[in-house]
This record gives structure tokens, sequence and C-alpha cells, in this order.
């Protein structure tokens, strides 16, 4: 029995360093799990960053800020009628054609530079959302209300009191009112 005790005693130490060696193993092994999960993380982050950045535009070292600025005299044709001004004038015209957008900016300009003169909006008739009220064919120079308008060219009214009191077409007939 004597014997047995020893080999009992010597399988114990034989079983505790075993047991030693598993849980230090057992460790690793989870250290290294929490490794490549913190790896594989890593790399999808610095992913997402590149993606990120390689689809935003790049900036200038000079971090200049754009101004945003909001016209209050280019209208739509819808608007023409219902400002808040009792008299107003309002200028139809192409400002995707280079010479009438040349012309009449200028004409605009100028007419907004003189000391007395009534309120003056334009019309872009080449927005899409004023192209419907464009026509190739005659003109309606008296529209009672918006829905009736038919714009043939560049063209200037005059409103009062919501109601148009004055149609000019063309440019020599504009000019003679504007300069």
């Amino acid at each position: 029995m004597a014997k047995n005790s020893k080999n009992n005693k010597k399988e114990r130490k034989i079983n505790k360093n075993e047991y030693e060696t598993a849980i230090d193993s057992s460790i690793k092994n989870k250290i290294f799990i929490v490794i490549g999960i913190l790896v594989f993380l890593l790399a999808f982050y610095l992913l997402t960053l590149y993606i990120t950045n390689k689809n935003n535009p790049k900036k200038d070292d000079s971090d200049t800020k754009e101004e945003v600025t909001f016209s209050y005299d280019e209208i739509l044709v819808g608007r023409s009628l219902s400002m808040q001004d009792d008299e107003y004038l309002v200028l139809f015209y192409d400002k995707s054609d280079e010479k009438q957008s040349e012309i009449y900016d200028q004409l605009y300009k100028d007419y907004k530079n003189k000391e007395e003169h009534l309120s003056i909006y334009y019309v872009d008739m080449s927005s899409g959302l004023n192209k419907k009220f464009s026509t190739t064919e005659e003109s309606n120079k008296n529209p009672s209300d918006v829905s009736e308008f038919l714009i043939n060219g560049p063209t200037l009214i005059r409103v009062n009191n919501h109601i148009v009191q004055d149609y000019y077409e063309g440019e020599e007939s504009i000019k003679s009112i504007i300069q």
C-alpha cells in the first residue's frame, strides 16, 4: 500500500501538472481569439475609412467655404401675379440662350441700378417648371390668370394690383420701357 500511495501522489502531481497545462493552453487560446477579433475589427474599420474617404470629394487645404445666396428676384411664372408689391415688372426670357441671357441680364441690372424704379423680377423660361408656359405660337397678351400665360420669346409685363397692366414683347419694346 505504501507503493500505491506513492503512485497516487505521483499521479496526482502529473494530473495537477496536466491540469495547469490545460488551463494555460485554454487561456492562451482565449487570448488568441480576442486578439484575432480585435485585428478583424481594426481591419474592418480601416477598410470603412478608406471607402468613405474615397467617395468624398477632396477638400482644398485653404478650407474655403462658399457662401450660399438666394435670389429673391428670380421667380416662377406661377408667382408672376402674386408678388407683394402693388406695382412691379416681370421680365421673361430664356437664360440658357447665351445671347438672350447677356442682353436681358444687363438690361435687368441697369434697371435695378436706377435711383427710382419699380420692383422688377425675372423668370427663367428655360427652367423646367416654367416651360409649360412657353410657346412658339401666338402669345396671350391679356392673361387674367397665371394659368393663361403663353410666353413667346423675351417678354416684359407690368403688373398692377395682381393684374397684367401692360405687355411688351421683343428686345426693342422691352428696352424702350426699361432703359
